[in-house]
């Protein structure tokens, strides 16, 4: 609405600017209701006195239209530096909390796998006993912070299902216990989760929305409307976050002291309660080999910018041709993905 505001004023305020550069026949009366059939005559040839009164009229008009045009003027500019201020104030405003000061208000249990190195879960005896080819299975738990981040601990909550939809299979609901912890960010240390296959965005009717198997599924983004909720910094590890800008289920887990530079893009709304299990499936998940891109090396070791710069290009432009083909099997192949398959069996509210 302040905006609306902002742009009548200008607008009002450049019309009335042109007016006055315009021929003196327009007076003020003409300018707010134009009559219709009307001669307007202000020198008339009678006598030098009636020169003189129109002359006198039309400067006073044009001093009157000029304090108009002034005063809208600084109107507009009053109200334009207050939502300068307004904004400045909203963005300056967020404080920011360490996760010990927020209060666990639910509870989840996540029941987790890791695979082999080829990719099984089936028994096998025919491998040797190392850690590549041992399969993990454990449960990590997970608090929520719902004073801190209500809409985000909300949509969260949505993906876990009860026990009637797990026995409802004919219509199934995207849901967390069909999901896999597909990669590792290196440069901001983001252990990505809650990737469920088939679940992608669409446009319809210039809005995204989710699909899922085929049905559209009404999505928003998670943000929290309440500016004065205290947030909670990216300053330990353990902490479940998501992206601002982002209406699909995928969140991550710090796995870093150091991640304030993330506070103002991604939101805390949770934390993994520390036991036997968690400890052990955040230590193994970040040993695990993830896919790189190889960069053309010298013999030395060091990375060659020229023929760096054209194996990039190189790269880039046949990935674009694959996808202008229809094959989408590139978008399986991104940095950090892990080698061996993360994925969550089953979850709950405790």
């Amino acid at each position: 609405m302040l905006y609306i505001r902002c742009g009548c004023a200008w607008g009002l305020a450049w019309l009335l600017s042109s007016v006055v550069q315009k021929n003196d026949a327009f007076s003020l009366g003409n300018v707010l209701k134009p009559q219709t059939n009307t001669r307007l005559t202000l020198y008339s040839d009678s006598s030098e006195n009636d020169r003189h009164e129109s002359s006198y009229l039309s400067n006073n008009r044009r001093l009157l239209i000029h304090d108009i045009g002034a005063s809208l003027l600084s109107t507009a500019c009053l109200a334009s530096t207050s939502t300068v201020a307004n904004a400045v104030e909203a963005t300056t405003s967020t404080q920011y909390i360490d996760a010990s000061q927020a209060k666990v208000t639910n509870k989840v249990y996540f029941d987790v796998r890791v695979s082999r190195q080829d990719g099984s879960f089936y028994v096998r005896d025919d491998l040797p006993n190392t850690p590549e080819n041992q399969v993990f299975y454990g449960k990590i738990v997970v608090g929520l912070f719902a004073q801190n981040a209500p809409t985000h601990v909300e949509k969260f909550l949505s993906y876990i299902p009860s026990l009637s939809d797990y026995l409802s299979e004919e219509n199934p609901l995207p849901s967390y216990g069909r999901s896999q912890f597909p990669r590792i960010d290196q440069s901001t240390g983001l252990l990505w989760g809650g990737k469920i296959p088939s679940l992608q965005v669409a446009e319809y009717g210039g809005s995204s929305a989710l699909q899922y198997y085929g049905r559209i599924l009404p999505a928003s983004l998670w943000l929290e409307r309440d500016r004065d909720l205290q947030r909670i910094s990216h300053n330990q590890k353990g902490l479940l976050t998501h992206a601002n800008l982002d209406l699909t289920p995928e969140f991550a887990i710090t796995t870093r002291r150091d991640g304030t530079e993330l506070d103002g893009r991604y939101t805390v709304f949770g934390k993994i309660l520390e036991d036997e299990s968690s400890d052990q499936f955040l230590s193994l998940i970040q040993d695990l080999p993830t896919y790189e891109i190889n960069r053309p090396t010298s013999t030395d070791g060091v990375v060659e910018d020229a023929a760096s710069v054209i194996y990039n290009a190189q790269r880039q432009f046949f990935r674009n041709t694959a996808k202008s083909f229809g094959d989408s099997r590139l978008d399986k192949t991104y940095e950090g993905k892990f080698l061996r398959r993360v994925e969550v069996t089953q979850v709950g509210v405790l």
